[in-house]
């Protein structure tokens, strides 16, 4: 930690970045950082739990959440699966430029980074926080035209669709991250990716003369509707022991990979997601959204749960204490048998910083718990949210009812 802090004095003292030129392979070099891996070890070495159930990376003050890479896989194969392959690209794309955004904000408000080096700062986190090794990195800052090479190190679709490139969330990011450092709108494509079989995933970009104005709507509509509360005084860390204890077990085994022991995990803000979730809901209605989330956060447990060798209540306590010290929230077991049960959440990641309304938006955590007491105790179960933070309530809780045989 002692390394980390004398080399974030040394980011916080770099002058901005107004002249000069230099290739995307020197940007960590430039800010004392020899090389992706280095860059990790102070991505997380920044990070840490100021209250129970919250991650907060200590120098932008963003609040993130750690989990495995086939979480997010499970959802883009699903809104694949339910929208079709030419509805779910679209939608996707759009969806993921709150994390372009966002990403570009740190690297001007923390890195004190200006236009061209603040959208090459996207490109640099990307691979930082676990999502790829970059390859090539190519911008003429003349005409906007770039191209980017990435060895995506998360997850696969088993089943690609070979007709189309399968990673419109990076491409949506990138639109967000020239629309943020740049000031101009970008037409980006990916032209090659793994998923059909090439070595890397390339993605091009060009300056276009006009923005999607549907799209900047609903984004527009998102913030508008974003309520910032009271920032709350520290909880008591009584996990403080269990999450630094999970940081220091999660390495970068290889450039743009980071796993804890055979697991893959990566890094998302919390805002991301949520403007995720918001959107989709705006977009594609709230039935659609609930089905989408619980469906993925259901499919997901059900394999990821396997990790743990307990049954019972014990699976449900390990798996939820798992979820807290990856930022989900602080959850806790009201009370839980083969007969059902309650769970509570507090600070949820999905809803904490979600517009407020008159709806529960933790569906990726219904489809958990629903994933989980069926494993626990080897019958159907109905989930229902009944109280969230999104709509006023003072934590989230969840009721866990038996079905018939």
């Amino acid at each position: 930690m002692d390394d980390a802090s004398a080399a974030v004095g040394t980011l916080k003292r770099m002058p901005s970045a107004s002249s000069g030129e230099y290739p995307m392979r020197e940007l960590a070099q430039r800010m004392h950082l020899p090389n992706i891996r280095s860059s990790f070890d102070l991505v997380k070495a920044l990070a840490g739990m100021v209250s129970d159930g919250k991650i907060v990376e200590k120098m932008t003050n963003l609040r993130i959440i750690i989990f495995p890479s086939l979480f997010v896989l499970g959802i883009w194969s699903t809104f694949y699966e339910i929208l079709g392959k030419k509805v779910a690209p679209k939608v996707i794309t759009s969806f993921h430029q709150d994390t372009g955004r966002t990403i570009v904000q740190v690297g001007k408000h923390a890195f004190k980074l200006e236009d061209k080096y603040a959208f090459e700062f996207y490109f640099w986190l990307v691979s930082a926080i676990g999502w790829g090794e970059v390859k090539k990195f190519e911008f003429d800052t003349e005409k906007t035209e770039g191209v980017w090479q990435i060895e995506y190190k998360g997850p696969l679709p088993k089943n690609a669709m070979n007709e189309i490139p399968f990673h419109n969330n990076l491409k949506g990011e990138i639109i967000a991250a020239g629309d943020e450092a740049l000031h101009v709108p970008l037409e980006v494509k990916e032209t090659k990716c793994m998923a059909l079989g090439a070595p890397y995933c390339e993605f091009t970009w060009k300056r276009i003369l006009a923005k999607d104005k549907e799209l900047d709507s609903i984004s527009k509509n998102f913030e508008e509707k974003k309520e910032t509360g009271p920032v709350e005084s520290p909880e008591p860390m009584t996990m403080k022991n269990d999450f630094k204890n999970m940081m220091n077990s999660l390495v970068m085994i290889q450039e743009g990979k980071v796993q804890q022991g055979n697991l893959q995990l990566a890094a998302k803000d919390t805002r991301s997601i949520v403007g995720l979730t918001y959107r989709a809901s705006d977009f594609l209605g709230e039935g659609t959204v609930r089905a989408v989330l619980v469906r993925t956060g259901k499919i997901f447990a059900e394999d990821d749960a396997k990790r743990f060798n307990s049954t019972g209540k014990q699976l449900v306590e390990d798996y939820l204490k798992f979820m807290s010290v990856s930022g989900w929230g602080k959850f806790n077991i009201a009370r839980m048998d083969e007969n059902g049960g309650e769970v509570t959440c507090e600070h949820s990641a999905f809803a904490e910083e979600y517009p407020r309304g008159d709806k529960t938006v933790c569906h990726i955590v219904v489809g958990v718990l629903s994933a989980l007491a069926e494993r626990a105790f080897n019958r159907r179960y109905l989930i229902k949210e009944v109280d969230c933070l999104a709509k006023g309530d003072q934590k989230c809780k969840f009721e866990i009812k038996t079905t018939p045989k």
